[in-house]
Formats: structure tokens, C-alpha cells, sequence
């Protein structure tokens, strides 16, 4: 599977969403990822933000830093166990110094683990 997410923009100026400056804003803030199966139980998805493969201005900026994952194993279709890490919000963006949403923080990378059941009635 391959798949791509749009990113957002700050329009509180009351631009287009079609503007120039809002439409760059989409794709720098974009995501991609692809997933795999492995077998018939195993699953591992990757995922990073655009600016992995754009010309960044940010020194700082290291591409494995916005890099995230995740694998699942499917014991059957309704038990499951995944262990999964998501970068910190700063790495997905194009520019550490970008302005985030009001009322929204960077949040740092997290690590999680779940265990999984599905019930059916």
C-alpha cells in the first residue's frame, strides 16, 4: 500500500486555500508511506514527512529524524500486537521555526505499543 496525506496550512490571513503561498504550505507539511506484508500475519509500514526529499534551509534538519514506523502481527483477523514510533511534529515540517496552529503544541516522538481485540455481536 502507498499512501498520501496532505498536510495543512495557517490561513488566518483569509487567503485562498488555492494560494500560492497556502498550496506550498500543503505539500510541505504533506506525508507519505508505504506498507508491506510479509507472510500472511506481519505488517510494517514506513512513513515520512516531504521534506525528507526537498532542499530544506534548516540546518538542523536530518531526514532520518522524520522518518516514522510501525509493525503489527495479526494473531487472526481480531487480535493484534503493534509496536509503532512517530517522529516529533517539528521533524514532519519543512522549517523548525514554522508557526504551528493557535491552540496547537509540536508534540515530541512517541513510542507506543497496543494490544489489540476486536469483538464482534
Amino acid at each position: 500500500m502507498l499512501q498520501f496525506q496532505l498536510g495543512t496550512a495557517d490561513n488566518t490571513q483569509g487567503q485562498s486555500i488555492f494560494d500560492t503561498g497556502n498550496l506550498r504550505n500543503y505539500l510541505a507539511s504533506a506525508t507519505i508511506g508505504a506498507e508491506q506484508q510479509f507472510g500472511s500475519r506481519l505488517f510494517f509500514n514506513i512513513n515520512t514527512g516531504l521534506c525528507a526529499f526537498a532542499q530544506t534551509t534548516n540546518a538542523n534538519f536530518t531526514a532520518l529524524g522524520s522518518v516514522g514506523a510501525q509493525a503489527e502481527y495479526r494473531f487472526d483477523p481480531r487480535l493484534s500486537i503493534q509496536l509503532a514510533y512517530e517522529p516529533p511534529t517539528a521533524n514532519r515540517i519543512c522549517s523548525r521555526e514554522a508557526q504551528f496552529l493557535s491552540g496547537f503544541q509540536p508534540t515530541p516522538g512517541q513510542f507506543s505499543f497496543t494490544f489489540s481485540h476486536t469483538w464482534h455481536f
